[in-house]
């Protein structure tokens, strides 16, 4: 009775689109039109059972999403990543195991949840155990909501969650942790004086093949990488700017500078 109450009366069905544009607005925040024109379609063929206008309604709304800017975007998302996938060089990667992660805000947290998933051993580092935790929180959160819709398994969150070492400025085993990495990747302040600080604090404590990547977008990487007293091996620094909010944009430039080795 009540199947037949929302699907064949007026104020049935007016209750269903409702809820439906809800979830919708929920999953999209208005952001992407395709789901929002699949609506119509479906209304306008529930509406039209015969003939073929049903279809013809389909392919007009096809054409007027080909032709939005979110179509553009988003094909050009896809173009990058298939030819990421197909990248070659002649280099001779290093064997990255363990990923070390200096700042644990917004960005590095995210930094840290996107690599722990892509199985990596990671090192969360920040000043303090207030501001870690503040990280920590961010990425389990993230997990939690993942598994609550059923998107990811209670073992895929306890195995990410087991990828993730915390460590503050007061962990006193911190330099013993970072002497196995092989990667760290900045996300502190935009300050150059800073992350020149964290570049000589990490060179001082891992090996020699350790690449160092900042996250930054406002200062060059020549800046940062500039032989000085703070930096001993600046053909290991890197540029890595990743997109914010982090686990959401699965784009990263690699810029690397005039002294980047191959």
């Amino acid at each position: 009775l009540m199947n037949r109450f929302i699907e064949d009366t007026p104020p049935g069905q007016h209750l269903m689109w409702d809820k439906i544009k809800k979830m919708v607005d929920k999953n999209t925040n208005g952001k992407y039109p395709a789901p929002y024109a699949i609506m119509e379609c479906v209304k306008y063929g529930l509406s039209h059972p015969n003939g073929l206008d049903k279809f013809k309604k389909e392919r007009e709304e096809f054409a007027k999403l080909a032709a939005t800017s979110e179509s553009e975007a988003l094909i050009g998302i896809f173009d990058g990543m298939t030819k990421m996938k197909k990248h070659s060089s002649d280099a001779d990667p290093i064997d990255v195991k363990k990923v070390a992660i200096m700042g644990a805000g917004l960005m590095g947290a995210g930094i840290a949840q996107v690599t722990a998933e892509k199985g990596y051993e990671v090192l969360l580092k920040d000043r303090d155990d207030a501001s870690l935790g503040r990280g920590l929180s961010y990425m389990n959160d993230n997990w939690g909501k993942r598994q609550k819709r059923r998107r990811m398994t209670q073992y895929q969150y306890n195995l990410n969650t087991s990828r993730v070492t915390p460590l503050s400025d007061d962990t006193e085993s911190w330099k013993r942790h970072f002497s196995g990495a092989d990667l760290v990747i900045e996300a502190v302040f935009e300050n150059l004086e800073l992350k020149r600080k964290i570049v000589q604090q990490v060179e001082s404590v891992t090996p020699d093949h350790c690449v160092f990547a900042t996250n930054t977008s406002a200062i060059p990487i020549g800046d940062i990488a500039a032989p000085g007293p703070e930096v001993r091996r600046p053909e290991n620094i890197v540029g890595m700017h990743y997109f914010s909010p982090v686990p959401s944009m699965p784009l990263l430039e690699i810029i690397p500078h005039s002294g980047t080795s191959e």
